[in-house]
């Protein structure tokens, strides 16, 4: 899938929304409860962690968002997402931001989302017995970003260990081993 150039962590995040929105909309009625790699989340919940994880984004950007509570998964995330992305964009992804008790570089924040959409999308997939078809390009990016913001006390409770790739490895594998989760 061609997702356009990645200039930045924001460039990620409208692509990685995209993705994982058309992820969402091959969601049939029944799909909800299929289990995902992520072994405490079926595809309803890891939705649920992805608007709240939108949520939170907005808020340390400065325009707190309140989670759509009604409509499909892919109207409730593409509008989160959406609104995540035109925070970051208002604020810019320059200096630091309080994300709770603790001061962070605004744009390794920001690249949060496009980690989020995409590990999530993929989970979604995964989940359907499906494939997810994305650039090389914007899959280095995104493990690029994410090798800077989860630092090793991140990863406890958020993401396992850290899996080896496959020498062959495309960007996709090499960005989900990365955050711990195998097919």
């Amino acid at each position: 899938m061609s997702e356009g150039p990645v200039t930045d962590q924001l460039a990620a995040a409208e692509a990685t929304l995209k993705i994982c929105v058309a992820t969402l909309h091959r969601l049939g009625p029944d799909d909800g409860t299929r289990q995902t790699p992520c072994a405490d989340f079926n595809v309803d919940q890891v939705v649920e962690h992805l608007l709240g994880s939108l949520s939170s984004l907005s808020a340390i950007a400065g325009k707190p968002l309140e989670t759509p509570a009604d409509g499909t998964h892919e109207a409730r995330v593409a509008a989160s997402g959406r609104h995540a992305i035109d925070a970051w964009r208002a604020r810019g992804l320059d200096g630091v931001v309080q994300a709770g008790p603790v001061e962070r570089d605004a744009a390794l924040t920001a690249a949060i989302m496009s980690l989020e959409l995409l590990v999530h999308a993929w989970d979604v997939e995964v989940a359907l017995g499906r494939t997810l078809d994305v650039s090389d390009q914007l899959c280095s990016y995104v493990l690029e970003q994410a090798r800077q913001v989860v630092i090793p006390p991140m990863r406890a409770g958020r993401f396992g260990p850290e899996v080896a790739a496959p020498e062959d490895a495309t960007g996709l594998e090499r960005l989900i081993a990365f955050t711990g989760r195998t097919a």
